[in-house]
């Protein structure tokens, strides 16, 4: 967990949770989200994530984890609060979870949900997610250490250990990369949208929170939007009636059975009465259908 010291040397560069978003892999920030925190224009994504429920636990676990880790594997572990900075480039900065004492080895502390358990390999190996990998080269980069270790605990019963070595190539790409996003950042130049990520819409908001009241001729490509838009709206509408017709057909195929199981042994549906409670009317009811792989074998 970063103390308010660690939270504002953040600012003061490129972190290794920052890496993931500029590579890519970041669910949840584009280059532009990454921009705004760091000229100060948005709250930085740890101010708002602190009263989650997922990164409060998080925190809370991360010293039973790292020692737990530290006591299977045999190592002393010990916390560094002063992050590493890259000594030729000054902008890549790492506040790092713990590192190996008497090693040049440091250690990264997850805690994941069981829905995450399939981005992860097998214990011992360095099977893990994109981002984790990007995050201890980023570390590895700043402190010029060849290996990191990661603690991961995979729905609170589950702690696996991996080892990510030291790429070379991907440590340059970083280096180049967070140096380009930096320069950008010193000439107030934001990156472009992506707009295809998730992201998009909330930064729409933020750049464009209301309306001037003016018209404006738009330029070439807006044609194009409007085109593809239009053609994209007429194929989610048909296709919206072919499932709902679909939908239909299945209802009138299970008819009153709680369970109608597909003939090929791919799954099948249940049928089953919803109550939902309300808070103004004595509440109402519905059958809901979902599909299911483990339905099997009928009766």
């Amino acid at each position: 967990m970063l103390d308010s010291k660690q939270l504002a040397d953040r600012l003061l560069g490129v972190g290794g949770s920052d890496a993931p978003c500029l590579v890519g892999c970041d669910p949840y920030r584009q280059p532009l989200d990454l921009y705004l925190e760091k000229t100060g224009e948005i709250a930085p994504v740890d101010d708002l994530e602190e009263h989650s429920e997922p990164v409060r636990w998080g925190n809370l676990l991360e010293d039973v984890v790292a020692s737990e880790w530290a006591r299977r594997h045999s190592h002393v572990i010990l916390p560094r609060r002063e992050p590493f900075v890259h000594p030729d480039y000054p902008f890549m900065r790492g506040n790092v979870d713990r590192l190996l004492s008497g090693k040049e080895e440091g250690l990264e502390v997850k805690t994941r949900g069981t829905f995450n358990a399939e981005d992860y390999g097998p214990d011992g190996t360095d099977q893990v997610k994109e981002s984790d990998i990007i995050q201890c080269q980023h570390y590895m980069a700043c402190s010029g250490y060849k290996l990191w270790h990661m603690a991961v605990l995979i729905g609170g019963q589950d702690l696996r250990s991996y080892t990510i070595p030291r790429d070379e190539g991907l440590v340059s790409s970083l280096a180049q990369l967070e140096g380009e996003f930096w320069a950008s950042v010193e000439r107030r130049e934001p990156p472009d949208f992506d707009f295809a990520h998730r992201s998009c819409p909330g930064l729409i908001k933020h750049f464009f929170p209301g309306t001037n009241g003016k018209s404006v001729l738009l330029p070439a490509r807006a044609v194009d939007v409007a085109r593809e838009m239009e053609e994209l709206s007429l194929a989610r509408r048909t296709a919206e009636k072919a499932y709902e017709t679909l939908k239909s057909e299945r209802d009138v195929l299970l008819g009153k059975c709680a369970i109608g199981v597909l003939p090929d042994g791919s799954g099948g549906w249940m049928r089953k009465e919803i109550n939902v409670k309300e808070r103004i009317s004595d509440g109402y009811s519905f059958m809901g259908i979902y599909y299911s792989k483990r339905h099997k074998s009928a009766d």
